[in-house]
């Protein structure tokens, strides 16, 4: 691999897997650095981390031998045609859970689901349940997900007027059922036009 980055000191190093924090693709490099730690004054010295050079976008992340990355991958996957405040503020909030900013995700993903409410009809300024209630109202979650809508609904509330700190997978259940939002109100809507575009200029054509 010859990175379009220069980085000096590059070495082999024992092939890693990961989800690449920066370009947010599935990855596997054997090119980076090697960190070793020695145990005691007469410890034999073992590698403890790796700086593995994504083959992507050739940036550098830190992966320790436990597991842990930095920078983390972000939850979730990418949605297409979002609108660009909305797909900010979805990236924002699968870079927050890469840092185990759980709370902070709730938060953001709390701000999407009003902000799609209030675009589907919902009136402005109500309070977060009734946000909620307004996406069920028009259409955009079914009654078989009712259970599902009342544990966001207690996400919503429990981060907002309390200080009470979100764990990953409170953060994991609001996310997801963000995407599977998004994608019902823009991505899917979007893909059905395009395919309709395709279809009929195809049977202009014959």
């Amino acid at each position: 691999m010859t990175p379009s980055i220069n980085w000096p000191g590059l070495t082999r190093i024992n092939t890693q897997e990961w989800r690449c924090g920066f370009c947010d693709r599935e990855v596997a490099s054997d090119v980076g650095w090697v960190g070793t730690f020695q145990r005691g004054d007469q410890g034999h010295w073992t590698v403890e981390w790796y700086v593995a050079v994504c083959p992507r976008c050739t940036l550098p992340t830190f992966i320790r031998d436990d597991g842990v990355q930095v920078p983390g991958a972000r939850a979730g996957e990418k949605i297409e045609h979002l609108p660009a405040d909305i797909d900010a503020l979805y990236t924002e909030a699968r870079r927050a859970m890469g840092v185990s900013a759980y709370t902070l995700a709730v938060l953001a993903g709390r701000k999407i689901l009003m902000h799609v409410s209030a675009a589907n009809g919902a009136k402005a300024g109500e309070s977060f349940k009734a946000y909620v209630d307004g996406l069920q109202a028009h259409g955009l979650v079914t009654a078989g997900m009712k259970d599902w809508v009342d544990e966001i609904r207690e996400l919503g509330n429990d981060a907002n007027h309390e200080i009470a700190l979100m764990q990953r997978e409170d953060a994991e259940t609001l996310l997801t059922f963000v995407a599977m939002l998004l994608r019902i109100v823009f991505e899917y809507p979007e893909k059905g036009r395009q395919s309709g575009t395709a279809r009929a200029a195809k049977q202009s054509k014959t």
